[in-house]
């Protein structure tokens, strides 16, 4: 077995939790949830990384001529009050198409996932698949479950994708504004919400990569479930302190290396996934 290097112990996690989630993982019965903070290195055809959320709302700010404070759910209304619908579609289809993705993204997707799910709105996932020639089947949670649960690699993208945004589906489906977050809740208030929860419990690992718990419906989600799944749930966040990851410790396990050190810990470790998988 090979060493992982690079790994400093602290109060988040040590090589034990590294070598224990790889073998997780490689048992093919793990679940991907990607957040922002998976896909945000992509570069899209504007030529720049896909932006946070503080920086997207900055973006739309610039078609109202209004100033949001950084807030995404009310640079988007007022989009919509100033009937602004069209240039916002225009604006998040053009920062949200991906034309180049991060060896890391290969390295992640390339292992044997069980299920992806995302609250993303870019194809990283997808992308990052065909380049492992890998098909991965992109659907929302207005899709059908039946017509769909048996894809071998299936990503849910709980807050839709761009392939599906369009003037109906901005203010429903697409969850961007505070109109269609008020309409439904994309998860909880689908058939789809069924699945997530049987995936909880048949999975060998809940991966949460690149995620705040900013999103109170997911949040909610795992709070229900937190004393029964806590033990199998891990969030890969950023390189910051651990007294900085007490929300998330509160849910699972943290591994505060960041993205691209996550992948190069699978890199490491790739005779661990090998004699597991």
């Amino acid at each position: 077995m090979k060493n992982l290097n690079k790994i400093t112990t602290t109060d988040c996690f040590n090589e034990h939790d590294i070598n224990k989630l790889m073998r997780l993982i490689a048992s093919g019965k793990a679940i991907l949830f990607a957040g922002a903070g998976f896909s945000s290195e992509a570069i899209n055809i504007q030529d720049d990384e896909i932006p946070i959320g503080r920086v997207l709302a900055d973006k739309i700010d610039k078609i109202t001529g209004e100033r949001s404070h950084q807030d995404l759910l009310v640079a988007s209304e007022k989009a919509l009050d100033n009937n602004l619908e069209n240039e916002l579609i225009d604006l998040l289809k053009n920062v949200f198409t991906i034309k180049e993705i991060k060896d890391y993204h290969e390295t992640i997707i390339n292992l044997p996932w069980r299920r992806f799910y995302t609250t993303n709105y870019d194809f990283v996932i997808r992308d990052a698949g065909l380049k492992n020639s890998k098909r991965i089947k992109c659907v929302t949670t207005s899709d059908s479950v039946s017509e769909n649960l048996n894809e071998k690699n299936l990503c849910i993208h709980i807050n839709g994708h761009i392939d599906g945004l369009n003037t109906e589906t901005l203010n429903s489906s697409f969850k961007l504004t505070d109109s269609s977050y008020l309409h439904s809740d994309a998860l909880n208030d689908s058939p789809w919400v069924d699945v997530f929860q049987q995936d909880l419990i048949h999975a060998s690992a809940i991966i949460f990569i690149g995620y705040s718990l900013y999103d109170y419906n997911i949040k909610k989600l795992l709070f229900n479930f937190k004393e029964e799944f806590k033990n199998k749930i891990y969030f890969i966040t950023r390189e910051k302190p651990c007294v900085e990851t007490k929300s998330e410790q509160k849910y699972g396990k943290v591994i505060n290396i960041g993205v691209r050190k996550f992948s190069d810990q699978i890199l490491s470790a790739m005779d661990i996934i090998d004699d597991y998988s």
